[in-house]
């Protein structure tokens, strides 16, 4: 996050691991083993310069799998260096007004698109990543789907890049409301039998919900129609308390719960309540 270059420091080791380490996380590899057989020039070096350091601060997304790779899987790879995590969705307001006090805390910001590319990178709070990419298995794009890295500046410099592909459910059903047989189409979830049934998370604020939703609105076969169709077609209120919006719809106040956070979600699926995602 701080406007400065930092060739063998604490803060350049750990966003070059950011960006390239936590792919070696998603693929089920620890952070540093493909390091151990193909270290770039002056790897050993920028280690010992972390490790010299010690710590790391990164913003994040506040789930006990993001911390078990940002942080447990990490530490595991790199003892000598501590990492704290502090969770939230709306840490770029936290950035912007630690920043307008004169505070630079966090390394690492490891969360969605909208706010670096809207907020923090108009304001000068990132460094540009690509240059700190060096790990030869990173490089290869050959290993990247479409043969390229996903960046998702619109131009350069690069400062945000996208290392993981997920499967983010529009919605979430009330099993004992609704059924799997329900949703055969994006357009079920506009059926006018849902009126009344349906509650969303507001999407105009960027955080959960912004994938699905995006997806929908790009889409040839739904786009700005469907939106008219589900919102105003159902007058689905909207709220933004993740944690409010699945227990309403586990307790069946509501059948469906559109463009919700899904690590809350998969939570309480893993806890027995009856939902599930469409």
């Amino acid at each position: 996050m701080k406007q400065q270059t930092m060739p063998l420091t604490r803060s350049a080791f750990l966003r070059t691991t950011a960006a390239t380490g936590a792919l070696a996380i998603g693929s089920g590899q620890p952070v540093g083993a493909a390091s151990a057989t193909a270290k770039p020039a002056g790897w050993d070096k920028l280690v010992a310069a972390a490790n010299a350091e010690g710590a790391v601060s990164i913003y994040g997304p506040p789930s006990t799998e993001n911390y078990t790779a940002l942080v447990t899987r990490f530490e595991h790879s790199y003892p000598g260096i501590k990492v704290a995590l502090t969770p939230g969705y709306d840490v770029g307001t936290r950035i912007m007004a630690e920043r307008a006090a004169g505070r630079y805390i966090p390394d690492i910001y490891v969360l969605g698109s909208s706010t670096p590319l809207r907020t923090l990178k108009p304001a000068g709070a990132l460094v540009p990543l690509e240059p700190l990419i060096v790990l030869p298995e990173i490089l290869n794009k050959s290993a990247w789907f479409q043969n390229e890295l996903w960046w998702t500046d619109a131009q350069k410099p690069y400062t945000n890049i996208v290392f993981s592909g997920v499967m983010i459910p529009p919605a979430y059903y009330n099993t004992t409301l609704a059924k799997a047989s329900d949703f055969k189409s994006y357009w079920d979830l506009t059926n006018k039998k849902w009126r009344g049934k349906v509650v969303s998370n507001d999407i105009r604020v960027p955080g959960p919900g912004g994938v699905p939703a995006r997806f929908i609105y790009k889409h040839a076969g739904l786009g700005p129609r469907w939106f008219e169709s589900f919102f105003d077609g159902l007058d689905v209120p909207l709220a933004s308390d993740q944690r409010q919006l699945v227990d309403w719809l586990a307790q069946g106040r509501y059948a469906i719960s559109a463009f919700i956070d899904e690590d809350v979600a998969q939570t309480a699926i893993d806890q027995g309540l009856p939902i599930a995602p469409v």
